[in-house]
């Protein structure tokens, strides 16, 4: 009797035990398949629509702009616009804001960032005032080869300042230049990385700050121009050059039009026209200025959203028009690249 007894008990010890495991299998089961509804996928994830930031410096116009009010070609096709997101109502997403600086190395000062050594704190009553959750990055290239992410996209100004800071130390590295070029086309990539890895995504704003005088030849300033206009990176420029953002930008796709020699020496510029962005000279130390000036045109952009008539791997021209009667102008991407990035990634 006693025999029989444990053989009991141990059989109610065994169904206990199968028991348990079961409810927590059962439980990991309906915890994965809550987290995977409970998800929201942004817009860019879960269509194929491309995504075309509208930028303008007449703000108060923009944002009363509707979706009837803009005209959008692509390859001179007249193109249906499939969603409209004015970003001064808080639709379109969120911007990530990043500078951009080439450390100062020997035999290039002021054709480079180190012209704003010295004069970092001026941008802090701009930081000051962003708008509540705005997160701030900091990167820079060297000419001999060297992309770095000073500080990740933050909250914390201060760890802004020091990393700002800390690109600008002079260093004692020999220039290149086909290094510098390359190192510049990876920082922008990681740029646009950390921006589409953000939660949600994010619209990386790039503000270089740069003299803007490269020894780059056509070819690698085509070549940057691409990687730009198939990211969603939009580049603003401080320049001390003194050239503001009337210089011509290319019309078609990267290849249609080769850029001449001596427009190649301005690559910022031209990454600026490109993407949308615009080119601010700086007068007098006006960055905290120019810099809230940047924001508010990032923050005031319409996103339109439009579905690509063939998806081919080929650059297609983008011309979009704001039919409005004020002398109103719009700047926006002039190319984009029709092709899949798994879904996730926006033109």
């Amino acid at each position: 009797m006693q025999e029989l007894g444990r053989q009991r008990a141990t059989v109610e010890r065994l169904l206990r035990l199968l028991a348990f495991v079961w409810w927590v299998c059962a439980g990991s089961r309906a915890t994965a398949q809550d987290g995977r509804g409970s998800e929201v996928p942004t817009l860019r994830v879960t269509s194929n629509l491309v995504l075309l930031d509208v930028y303008s410096t007449d703000i108060a116009s923009l944002s009363r702009a509707e979706k009837v009010d803009f005209e959008l070609r692509i390859d001179g096709h007249l193109t249906s616009v499939g969603t409209f997101a004015q970003g001064s109502k808080g639709e379109a997403r969120p911007i990530q804001l990043w500078f951009l600086l080439q450390c100062p190395m020997q035999g290039w000062g002021s054709e480079g960032s180190a012209f704003f050594a010295g004069k970092t704190l001026l941008l802090r009553p701009a930081l000051d005032v962003l708008p509540p959750g705005t997160t701030v990055g900091v990167a820079h290239w060297c000419d001999d080869g060297v992309s770095l992410v000073d500080a990740r996209p933050t909250v914390d100004m201060e760890r802004v300042m020091t990393s700002l800071d800390e690109a600008l130390k002079p260093v004692t590295r020999g220039l290149t230049s086909r290094e510098g070029e390359l190192a510049l086309q990876a920082t922008l990539k990681l740029i646009d990385s950390y921006a589409r890895r953000s939660s949600p995504a994010k619209l990386p704003i790039v503000v270089a700050i740069h003299g803007d005088k490269t020894a780059a030849s056509t070819r690698e300033v085509e070549r940057l121009l691409g990687d730009v206009v198939s990211s969603s990176v939009t580049v603003f420029l401080m320049t001390n050059d003194g050239a503001g953002d009337e210089s011509e930008a290319p019309t078609g796709p990267r290849h249609a039009r080769p850029i001449p020699a001596q427009q190649a020496r301005q690559i910022l510029h031209r990454l600026a026209s490109m993407s949308g962005g615009t080119v601010f000279p700086v007068d007098h130390d006006q960055y905290a200025e120019i810099l809230k000036r940047i924001t508010a045109i990032a923050g005031a952009r319409v996103e339109l959203g439009f579905k690509p008539p063939a998806v081919d791997s080929r650059w297609h021209t983008i011309d979009v028009r704001w039919r409005t009667s004020r002398a109103a102008r719009s700047r926006a991407k002039l190319t984009y690249k029709s092709q899949y990035f798994g879904g996730q990634k926006p033109y």
